[in-house]
């Protein structure tokens, strides 16, 4: 068989006789404007279900294009990202430097208009792509799944370079899907070197696309691979130039991606190999020269999420309707000899081979794999609904799955982190709007700072300043003294703080929490269960610099008489919680509780006031609980004293502690992935319920058990709990235990939260 003869059937093979006479979708034709409005219309509802930036990364980007604007330097050792997609946002933010806007805020509806502009290029690409050798009317399908696809939608309005990278693949792979002229091959190959450009992660697609051309074409007919090779060296070539324009170092981002991404790779395969001390020698040799910290003993746990992973979660990228047509549609292209979908599938299962030992796993990497598998299901469709042979059944499973894959694709999204967020939103827009209110003096502005700086990007007025911290909040257990000291500068320098709980609260965090805890009083917390229950409640924090009474996470004082304390603060029957299985007892008093609406988020600011009667050993622990009438859900609120940032045992006889909480009214309040069930029952239909507090304190760790102290009576020196009656659980004396031994401390009226409200209409209570 002659070379010409061979080239012959390769072209013959590559796509179904039936599609050669169908030209390629073009933008020019209606069907492809409607898949476009189609396509923008899901990604304007995609949009509406968000709030606040998914992730850093959808910030990284728009920030170092507004650093190298504003002139300050970038890159370090740690950088391993192209500024090629940062480039994209340069010309906003140059405009806006250029005009000298105070206000950045418009900037960030732009920039995602222009990702949302990059999203429909895909999408009309990846039509154009598939209709080339699938057909058009496969080629229409495709981009409709392609639009309807949960992960895509999930970005396509967020600077993300996933969909960039996507776009510029896929352009590469239409002109290298059949062999044709070598001009056509290299520019094929530099449309694959911008997708590298775009994102380093795409490296592994252009490897998987040149080991499938050599093996379609042989080394006899290596044009592809060639043209490939001289573009893809173009544009890296390009990149270390960027490198160096950018951040003053040629091809610096380059060498550290490979080698974290291809050696930390490389590492695993050959620990599950069996080659441990060769796996040792070069996981030493990458971390000495990226200055990592050489733990040999963790190789073997470097795997976070099990190698199946994107196999069993495969459904939540492609929805059972798209993999019932990808299997119809592979089963097609096998019968047909439609070898272009076979080398598609091949470049994905490569780079699902690869990826499946990276340690940390996320769809959001799949982006640029879109046009690999999607063709397959668009031919699927296509097959089912051709007239030619095509039963009404066929056409109705096809039409009944596409439309399945829409919805499908909504309820996978609305399963994403969508407004996780959206809360760092709402807390900075509440300081704008006081600061709207109560605007600083002209001669300054008000300097805030935020656990997760990125998540305000361009949300600030221009009274705000936003102080960036050298070292991030939540890596604080990890810093040295020195950097812990340069965190400590930054908070004496803020006005504002802006921070979620769980930062605050890790045990190996204490001392950050001290360190804020002493700097700042609380102004407002925002938090909503439905959304923001994994991240956890979201604090604005005020400089206090007054020694009048504020809001605080806790405070001690000493004082020489509890019950001038207690008038003080118009606390009414403490009570004390006696150890008695030490000589001397022990004894801890509550003197009682306060509640106060929180600003910001309608729910309410719980106090407890604990008085030291005695030195105290152990570091106690106290189980709350709120109940209300209807007594199906309770709020609760187990904790250490002080957040255990200021554990008993440090305290003085004579010490008072005020500790506060916020309080939801709702089951499993603080618990992600848990409904939200509110308190109150039919109350929910007024304006206040009717609540009961309960507590305990017990002697043990959490997980540990532990024995509760004795509640003691004041005036006989009784325990209550052992003169109750059993029937109704109240003693003589006026206390009432629950069953479990908590003892009722008082009663407090919780107003109905908005969120909780139901009309007052007659119908039963939802559940």
């Amino acid at each position: 068989m002659t070379a010409a003869t061979t080239r012959e059937s390769v072209s013959a093979n590559a796509a179904a006789p039936a599609f050669r006479s169908e030209p390629p979708l073009a933008f020019g034709d209606r069907g492809v404007r409607l898949l476009l409005c189609f396509a923008l219309v899901l990604q304007v509802v995609a949009w509406t279900w968000q709030s606040g930036y998914p992730l850093a990364d959808a910030v990284e980007f728009m920030d170092r294009a507004r650093d190298w604007v504003d002139g300050r330097a970038l890159g370090g050792d740690r950088t391993i990202r192209s500024f090629a997609y940062s480039a994209v946002f340069v010309p906003l933010f140059g405009a806006a430097h250029l005009v000298g806007l105070d206000d950045l805020r418009p900037l960030l509806p732009i920039a995602r208009c222009m990702q949302v502009a990059l999203a429909l290029g895909f999408v009309f690409v990846c039509a154009r792509f598939a209709s080339r050798f699938v057909g058009r009317r496969a080629g229409y399908a495709t981009g409709a799944l392609a639009a309807m696809n949960p992960f895509f939608l999930l970005y396509s309005s967020w600077p993300i370079s996933g969909v960039a990278a996507a776009l510029f693949v896929t352009l590469g792979l239409e002109r290298l899907i059949e062999r044709s002229t070598f001009r056509r091959e290299v520019v094929g190959g530099v449309y694959l070197g911008i997708g590298f450009l775009m994102a380093y992660q795409t490296l592994l697609v252009i490897l998987a696309v040149l080991v499938g051309l050599v093996l379609r074409d042989g080394w006899k007919h290596k044009s592809a691979v060639v043209a490939v090779l001289v573009g893809l060296v173009v544009m890296v070539t390009v990149q270390v130039g960027l490198d160096r324009l950018v951040y003053g170092e040629w091809g610096g981002s380059v060498w550290r991606y490979t080698i974290d991404n291809i050696g930390g790779t490389a590492t695993g395969w050959l620990v599950n190999l069996g080659f441990r001390d060769t796996a040792e020698k070069l996981y030493s040799w990458q971390s000495s020269v990226r200055d990592f910290n050489v733990d040999v003993g963790s190789l073997g746990t470097r795997q976070r999420m099990p190698r199946t992973w994107y196999i069993t979660h495969f459904h939540e990228m492609f929805v059972a309707p798209v993999i019932a047509l990808g299997l119809v549609g592979a089963w097609r292209a096998w019968r047909g000899r439609i070898g272009a979908v076979g080398f598609l599938f091949a470049v994905f299962l490569a780079n699902l081979a690869v990826m499946s030992f990276k340690g940390e796993k996320s769809y959001r990497l799949w982006l640029p794999l879109l046009a690999t598998l999607l063709p397959a299901a668009g031919l699927g469709f296509a097959w089912l609904t051709t007239s030619d042979g095509a039963r009404a059944a066929k056409r109705g499973f096809a039409w009944a799955a596409m439309s399945a894959a829409g919805v499908l694709g909504f309820v996978e999204l609305d399963k994403q982190p969508l407004r996780r967020h959206g809360v760092y939103w709402e807390a900075i827009e509440h300081v704008n709007a006081e600061l709207e209110t109560h605007p600083p003096p002209a001669d300054r502005r008000v300097r805030v700072g935020s656990a997760y700086p990125w998540a305000v990007f361009l949300r600030t007025s221009p009274s705000i300043e936003m102080v960036r911290f050298d070292h991030p909040l939540e890596a604080y257990a990890k810093l040295t003294s020195d950097e812990r000291a340069q965190i400590a500068g930054v908070l004496d320098s803020l006005d504002a703080l802006l921070v979620h709980l769980p930062v605050l609260t890790r045990p190996e965090h204490a001392e950050l929490f001290r360190a804020v805890n002493e700097r700042f009083r609380v102004r407002s917390a925002f938090y909503d269960q439905r959304t923001h229950a994994e991240l956890g409640p979201l604090y604005v924090l005020e400089r206090h610099r007054t020694v009048a009474r504020a809001r605080r996470f806790f405070e001690i004082e000493q004082v020489d008489d509890p019950a001038t304390y207690a008038g003080v603060h118009k606390l009414h029957r403490p009570i004390d919680f006696v150890r008695e299985t030490v000589e001397p007892n022990e004894q801890l008093t509550l003197l009682g509780f306060e509640v106060e609406p929180m600003p910001g988020s309608d729910h309410q600011w719980i106090t407890y006031h604990w008085y030291a009667a005695t030195d105290l050993t152990l570091n106690y622990r106290v189980i709350d609980r709120i109940t209300a009438p209807d007594n199906k859900h309770s709020w609760h609120n187990n904790h250490h004293l002080a957040y255990a940032a200021l554990p008993p045992t440090t305290w003085k006889r004579g010490t008072v502690l005020r500790e506060s909480y916020l309080l939801v009214a709702s089951a499993d309040a603080f618990y992600a992935n848990l409904p939200y069930e509110p308190l109150g029952g039919a109350y929910r239909r007024g304006d206040a319920i009717p609540a009961r507090l309960w507590i305990a304190v017990l002697d043990g760790e959490e997980g540990k058990g532990g024995k509760q102290l004795v509640v003691r009576d004041r005036r006989n020196g009784a325990a209550p709990r052992a003169t109750i009656d059993t029937q109704t659980l109240w003693n003589v004396d006026g206390w009432r235990f629950s069953p479990t031994g908590l003892v009722q401390i008082g009663g407090l009226n919780l107003p109905v939260h908005p969120w909780a409200r139901v009309p007052d209409d007659g119908l039963s209570l939802p559940e």
